[in-house]
């Protein structure tokens, strides 16, 4: 994977700069971010996109050592859902299938695994998105 965004001093505190980063994500090869909907430090809530796949990442958890992101492949529908607010985030993170890699702030990345949502404290229904950078 490479370095994410936000998490070096060039970057921390710019999610202007983060738009248009590449992300490589296994298995979905290397993907740009093309939207941001919540930063703190670096990206918390974002969308990414190739040719062929379209991704909504959502950083779980963190901490000194490693980072915890739900990589989620959606459609332009879902996408739309999301952007508009038909669809809130706690119904995205409950519905959409997708896969957990720990990012260690070393470079190294965990291999995807299925994300169990059981037990982890999510968002309130209700809660809507909206791009705070484009």
């Amino acid at each position: 994977m490479t370095e994410h965004a936000g998490t070096n001093s060039e970057t921390k505190g710019k999610p202007e700069y983060f738009c248009g980063h590449i992300e490589d994500v296994e298995p979905y090869g290397e993907l740009k971010c093309i939207a941001i909907y919540a930063w703190y430090d670096g990206p918390l809530i974002y969308t990414l996109k190739s040719e062929s796949h379209l991704l909504f990442v959502y950083l779980i958890d963190s901490d000194e050592e490693q980072a915890i992101f739900w990589y989620f492949p959606i459609t332009e529908q879902q996408l739309s859902d999301i952007d508009n607010q038909k669809m809130c985030l706690r119904t995205a993170l409950t519905t959409l299938k997708g896969v957990a890699i720990t990012r260690h702030r070393c470079g190294q990345s965990s291999s995807p695994i299925e994300i169990d949502t059981t037990g982890v404290l999510l968002p309130e229904f209700g809660i809507y998105l909206s791009r705070d950078f484009l």
